[in-house]
């Protein structure tokens, strides 16, 4: 894939001689006062242009090519350059590799009227080449000198074609085309341009988000995403390309911020979607980075920890809590309940998670049924590892589940039935098994020998939130 300026440019030939159709809006509104004559208001910077045209796909890979390349449009800034179908200007004569004459064509004038200020230079059986015009000189005689930047590393001669290179976005989502035989198509495609982000894709003023997941298991499991076009690696750290943003975000030194909600796709690498149904045994943390270049740390604008998620067609929506909103208090986050309130190997808890995980080969995957064998399993009784999880795998090939039920050992196996199937673990893997806890004072006693840390209540029958009391206002009022 070329890219220039981080984005990625439309490679396809265009089918310009199919009658392309092109399209100026202005922004010309009419504003009346009463019985006055109308007045015509308009506050558009520039023309906005759109182009129809057609790409011919000449074979299988062809298509699937494209189909790729469109679907790797992702993230807010979704725009591509495009090389025009016009030819910008004629060169006559070399300088270096940053300039050359051009036949007068008005280019200097034109210049600071908008912002197309990028080309595309290409020749037959040469790399296309793409830069920006820095500065046009009139020399007088009907020749102007242009200079461009960067260099193009080599000098240029009358044979190249340059065209203006447009940054545009697909008009809409819908896929059009016309079948001409048996892996031969006809793509129809619709652009417009982005006049007003041509400088944001050239200094990195649209910024990049960062979406950070993780669960406080030992180690923490974590995941990395962003919604920019393709994998980022910023500050040694993979952040994957997936669909995923975020509403809006709130700044403010108050802890009674607002919620936030970050929307992705139904992507099974995304632990989202082991909230729907609610299917992890601990609580899953969010933080959201902005960056406004490729290569620095990144700010972090919000962090807090997932509470709800809502599907909604092939997306969901995750409902998010400041941790401030979400640390633990005295009331009402205690409540009086059979079930105990603390969560397994946290540090009301107190057990030591690394004294009763275990470790074992997965031997057999089938859908969410999983079976992992070692010596230290036999004797383990059924639900043992029930509400714990499941770890394999390393670094961007790790993958945590929630146990929702598991068999008792036979000889040296244990059957494990997932929240969600594998993606990438097979058999052979070695897998880490940490037991879970319902939260009953009798299996805290007696499977992790640990009843004195109970956070529970013995007598209780039903769940009881302890809840502060309104006082009420005293004086006032009409008499």
């Amino acid at each position: 894939m070329t890219t220039y300026l981080s984005r990625p440019v439309f490679a396809w030939d265009v089918d310009w001689t199919t009658t392309p159709v092109q399209r100026l809006d202005y922004d010309i509104q009419e504003v009346g006062y009463g019985l006055k004559e109308a007045l015509l208001w308009g506050d558009q910077t520039h023309v906005i242009r759109s182009w129809s045209a057609e790409v011919p796909l000449d074979s299988g890979a062809a298509i699937t090519e494209f189909d790729l390349w469109t679907e790797s449009l992702r993230g807010r800034l979704v725009g591509f350059w495009l090389p025009a179908p016009e030819q910008a200007f004629r060169i006559v004569a070399a300088i270096s590799a940053t300039q050359f004459d051009i036949e007068a064509c008005g280019l200097a004038t034109a210049l600071g009227e908008g912002p197309e200020v990028h080309l595309w230079f290409t020749r037959a059986g040469q790399s296309s080449v793409a830069a920006k015009v820095t500065a046009v000189l009139d020399l007088g005689g009907g020749i102007e000198r242009v200079t461009v930047s960067p260099s193009l590393g080599f000098t240029l001669d009358a044979t190249w074609y340059v065209r203006p290179l447009l940054y545009v976005r697909l008009a809409d989502d819908t896929e059009r085309a016309r079948f001409v035989a048996e892996n031969r198509q006809v793509r129809f495609i619709k652009v417009v341009e982005l006049t007003l982000e041509y400088a944001a894709a050239e200094t990195g003023q649209s910024p990049v988000y960062l979406y950070r997941f993780w669960i406080e298991t030992d180690p923490v499991a974590e995941w990395r995403f962003t919604g920019f076009a393709w994998d980022l690696q910023i500050s040694e750290q993979g952040w994957t390309a997936k669909r995923i943003t975020h509403g809006q975000v709130q700044r403010s030194t108050r802890a009674d911020m607002p919620d936030f909600s970050i929307e992705c796709e139904r992507d099974a690498d995304i632990p989202v979607i082991h909230l729907v149904p609610p299917a992890l045994a601990l609580p899953l943390n969010v933080e959201i980075r902005e960056s406004m270049s490729l290569d620095d740390a990144s700010t972090v604008i919000a962090i807090g920890r997932v509470q709800s998620v809502r599907a909604s067609s092939r997306s969901l929506v995750a409902k998010c809590s400041y941790f401030s909103e979400v640390l633990p208090r005295s009331v009402p986050g205690f409540l009086l309940q059979a079930r105990c309130n603390w969560q397994v190997f946290s540090g009301p808890c107190g057990a030591n998670q690394a004294a009763y995980a275990k470790t074992a080969q997965v031997t057999a995957v089938s859908g969410r049924s999983v079976v992992v064998t070692d010596p230290s399993l036999a004797g383990i009784g059924a639900a043992w590892f029930a509400e714990g999880w499941i770890d394999v795998g390393a670094g961007v090939n790790r993958e945590l589940r929630t146990v929702m039920a598991s068999s008792a050992a036979s000889g040296s196996a244990v059957t494990l039935t997932l929240s969600y199937p594998f993606n990438r673990a097979q058999t052979g893997n070695t897998a880490t098994i940490t037991p879970g806890c319902d939260g009953k004072a009798d299996t805290c006693g007696a499977k992790f020998a640990n009843f004195i840390n109970w956070g529970g209540h013995r007598s209780v029958a039903r769940n009881i939130t302890l809840k502060g009391m309104r006082t009420p206002d005293i004086g006032g009022g009409k008499k």
